[in-house]
């Protein structure tokens, strides 16, 4: 998974796309940073409701798959590497016959 996304929205963006969208908001503002690269297990800001209100707040961006059997401590976010290069021709040379008939 490669994980990564751009946060360069701002606070003042940010409340006016809320107030187009979803009606009056009545949150203080909070301070957005922009951050050009935002990875996993860093916080980052969410739209959510808050006691029945649109609020915005910073949350871990993480996800647990739904497949992990072990606990949370258990689940380590990695990105996969390649493993040894497979012995078999890929692309072009791999629809090629023999005689030389693509």
């Amino acid at each position: 998974m490669c994980g990564r996304f751009r946060n360069l929205q701002t606070w003042s963006n940010l409340y006016g796309d809320l107030q187009r969208f979803l009606g009056p908001v009545t949150q203080a503002a909070v301070n957005l940073e922009p951050r050009e690269q935002v990875r996993p297990t860093q916080t980052a800001p969410i739209v959510r409701m808050i006691d029945g209100a649109v609020g915005v707040t910073n949350a871990r961006w993480w996800l647990v798959p739904w497949f992990h059997e072990g606990t949370l401590k258990d689940w380590k976010a990695t990105n996969s590497t390649p493993g040894p290069r497979p012995s078999r021709p890929r692309g072009r040379t791999a629809t090629a016959s023999s005689e030389g008939v693509a």
